[in-house]
């Protein structure tokens, strides 16, 4: 499994891992799925203004 993956640490204000984590469970995803879908639709919105320039 380390092969296929990269870690990165995340620093935040304390209690905002909390914060995050409940929004996540509500919406039925883990703290790491919605961390990567939230980075992933960051990306294809600014690659998206990008190419509207």
């Amino acid at each position: 499994m380390k092969k296929n993956y990269d870690r990165v640490n995340l620093v935040m204000p304390k209690g905002r891992k909390d914060a995050i984590r409940a929004h996540a469970e509500k919406n039925g995803e883990s703290l790491n799925g919605f961390i990567n879908r939230a980075i992933d639709e960051a990306m294809e919105r600014d690659d998206q203004a990008d190419s509207d320039c």
